[in-house]
């Protein structure tokens, strides 16, 4: 079965309980909202912002983010997690198509807000999805990008432990270092990097904001 097929399945039946759970993310969310916020109104804020959120599991956070006044569009392989969208955030567009193959036409946005989907590609794949981010948006805008935190650079098959179902997927473990020159090599400049953060449930995240040099 090849990643995207695997992926597909595992978060169509994971869709639920991401919905369910949501709420209990939304204060340690804040977190990266409100810089990626703050970027797009200083930078862009006589104009209207439109960002593309890609894998936006629960729908939380493209409902935080259309909250701010932000015009948000959010694709997923899974139908079942565009579903959650509609229903956190029905003003928002939904595309339900693979990142990596979707032609987006002339789209343009401000932003691109890609929450721990990075990690599901492998490293070739991860530096098409960086060069499609690029491509996406204008000059000087954001990317923000999260990783779960890795000691080492690997790729593995890994079980969601804290769903039930023991369902399996491809995941890459990234460093501080290797994420930072990778979304440097893809024509961003790195603004900030924090590898702080714990979810409600104690994982430990590695978040990156990038700019896209012109």
């Amino acid at each position: 079965m090849k990643n995207i097929d695997l992926h597909t399945e595992t978060y169509d039946a994971l869709a639920g309980h991401y919905f369910d759970q949501a709420r209990e993310f939304a204060t340690s969310d804040c977190f990266v909202i409100g810089p990626s916020v703050t970027y797009l109104r200083r930078t862009f804020g006589g104009k209207s912002i439109s960002m593309l959120e890609v894998g936006p599991g629960s729908g939380l956070n493209c409902m935080m983010l259309a909250d701010e006044g932000i015009d948000m569009t959010a694709i997923d392989i899974s139908r079942n997690k565009g579903d959650n969208v509609v229903k956190m955030s029905p003003e928002c567009d939904v595309i339900n198509d693979d990142f990596l193959t979707h032609d987006f036409g002339a789209a343009e946005y401000q932003g691109v807000f890609a929450r721990a989907v990075l990690h599901l590609f492998s490293l070739e794949d991860a530096r098409k999805f960086l060069s499609k981010c690029r491509r996406l948006l204008c000059d000087n805008g954001l990317l923000y990008i999260s990783v779960s935190k890795g000691d080492i650079d690997a790729e593995l098959m890994v079980e969601k432990r804290d769903y039930p179902g023991g369902l399996k997927r491809f995941k890459r473990l990234w460093t501080p270092q290797s994420l930072y020159e990778e979304i440097s090599k893809a024509g961003f400049t790195v603004q900030y990097m924090s590898s702080k953060e714990l979810d409600p449930r104690g994982k430990a995240w590695l978040n990156a904001w990038a700019t896209k040099r012109p």
